[in-house]
């Protein structure tokens, strides 16, 4: 039996949402050398074979149309042409990219976890190509703190790019991906009960729909941040007094983050206290959200354990939250929390004294929450810190998370009575090359991380700039460089670019058009 977890970008601890629940979960399986569940079944991570920043297109199948449950959606504004409403019609007659595709065992896949609404069409037509939409079980988890239609709209507005009319008849074509998502998914996967709460204030019909899935529970962890940067260096930098209290803000810039509320409170505080300074890290912007030498804003970074280390406190002001990667990674390193009561936020009441709580979208009750951890003793913070680590180590490290969610996904399958399969006949969505679907795919799918760059290469190249290279090697060095120069090898080969031979041709590509000293 296989379970299939899937990801549509590449592996990446630095990332919050999908990819860094997702690479935690793989690097948690990885510490406790374990992928395997009840009955020998396996779970089998689909990282694409790409870089963090790079992204997979989805594949067309103008065939899906027809016979579709998706009907109504062809229906609405059928004979608008637009591309940016033709582009999201798209969305419900599409199927996963080629490559992940050949990495799927459709004779034993049992389930699938399917994470992000926007990411359930194209794998459940993909099933459906195959003909074992109904014999798989699908997995839905969201990460959205509220209904993913509602986040996707207030992106929406924040570009500015769309006009009104524009937004509310693209707003169809999200209402319309969330309502099959959840009508098809079979189980709902959460990391709380406290993490859907926000789901249950929509329309009725959405209620209604969410309430009759079965919903299992599983907590979130992630690895601890590593801290590169002492607090005595950071602050230096920054130019802050030791003496000085230090408050931050981590992540988005955005409203449902409740930056907006974090941006209030601090002006409030600063027009009075002068010993306080806050940091607003995630976001680039050309005109600061104030304008005054306590405030400092720092692009995205690779190290925020440095900066959560030196804060006195971590300020979490979302209007609504999921279960944030980025509290976790504050609980690690022992930081305070100052946190709005909402969603997934709540699951840490009674369990730890490290975390104050505000009234949400309350700038006046943040500032008050504010000013009270400002005061308080040195003692008290050390307990906090402490409580806030124990809480992480018991609880929410990477191990714990792939131990846990391997015991939710055993009694999923015990609740539903899966068993193992071996499907004889199955169509095949595309057609492959026989080669390919011959390949036995018996070992989970690893996350490909680069194992070479650019700089790597420069690096390898002058080694042997300055060697002599056999005659007899010289065939070999013309034979695979030519190769590379006259296909375009990262198109017709993606499943290898990222490995060592897709490099070592690089290699002998970049060697082989400067001089080459020739030794008889």
């Amino acid at each position: 039996m296989k379970n299939y977890i899937h990801c549509h970008q590449g592996f990446d601890l630095n990332k919050g949402g999908t990819v860094g629940y997702l690479s935690s979960l793989f690097s948690g399986m990885q510490e406790i050398e374990n992928c395997r569940g009840d009955n020998d079944l396996l779970h089998s991570f689909l990282f694409p074979d790409i870089l963090p920043n790079e992204k997979l297109s989805n594949q067309l199948i103008k065939d899906l149309k027809y016979n579709s449950p998706f009907e109504e959606i062809y229906d609405y504004l059928p004979n608008d042409t637009r591309p940016l409403i033709t582009a999201k019609k798209d969305w419900f007659h599409s199927i996963i990219p080629t490559q992940e595709l050949l990495k799927i065992n459709f004779s034993r896949i049992s389930s699938i976890h399917i994470h992000g609404a926007y990411n359930f069409l194209p794998i459940y037509n993909t099933l459906r190509m195959c003909g074992i939409e109904n014999d798989v079980l699908k997995i839905l988890t969201t990460h959205n703190p509220i209904k993913p239609e509602l986040e996707d709209i207030e992106l929406m507005k924040k570009f500015n790019v769309h006009t009104d009319e524009q937004i509310e008849e693209i707003r169809y074509f999200y209402r319309m991906r969330d309502y099959y998502a959840f009508k098809y998914a079979d189980v709902i996967f959460a990391p709380t009960e406290e993490s859907l709460s926000a789901y249950y204030e929509v329309d009725p019909e959405f209620t209604k729909l969410l309430k009759n899935k079965p919903i299992y529970y599983s907590l979130t962890g992630t690895e601890k941040l590593n801290v590169n940067l002492s607090n005595e260096l950071l602050r230096a930098k920054y130019h802050i007094p030791l003496t000085a209290k230090i408050f931050i803000h981590l992540g988005r810039f955005a409203n449902v983050r409740g930056y907006d509320v974090y941006v209030d409170a601090a002006k409030k505080i600063l027009a009075k206290e002068e010993n306080i300074y806050f940091f607003a890290i995630g976001e680039t912007q050309k005109v600061p959200s104030i304008n005054h030498p306590h405030w400092i804003e720092v692009g995205y970074t690779k190290n925020p354990g440095d900066y959560i280390n030196m804060a006195n406190a971590s300020i979490i002001a979302s209007r609504q939250n999921y279960f944030d990667l980025s509290m976790i990674e504050n609980l690690s390193l022992g930081c305070p929390l100052i946190c709005s009561a909402v969603g997934g936020l709540n699951y840490l009441k009674g369990k730890t004294s490290g975390v104050l709580y505000f009234e949400p979208e309350n700038s006046d009750d943040l500032a008050k929450q504010i000013i009270k951890m400002y005061n308080t003793s040195d003692n008290d913070i050390k307990k906090m810190k402490m409580e806030n680590i124990d809480l992480y180590r018991n609880k929410m490290t990477s191990k714990c998370f792939a131990a846990g969610y391997i015991k939710t996904i055993n009694k999923i399958y015990k609740d539903f009575n899966i068993s193992d399969t071996d499907r004889k006949i199955i169509r095949v969505p595309i057609s492959i090359d026989p080669v390919f679907i011959e390949k036995k795919l018996d070992q989970a799918s690893i996350p490909a991380k680069p194992l070479f760059n650019e700089t790597k290469l420069d690096e390898t190249q002058k080694k042997y700039d300055n060697r002599n290279i056999r005659l007899g090697d010289l065939g070999l060095i013309d034979l695979i460089s030519k190769y590379i120069e006259v296909t375009d090898f990262k198109k017709w080969h993606p499943i290898l670019c990222n490995s060592p031979i897709y490099y070592f041709g690089r290699l002998l590509y970049r060697m082989r058009k400067k001089r080459i000293n020739i030794r008889k």
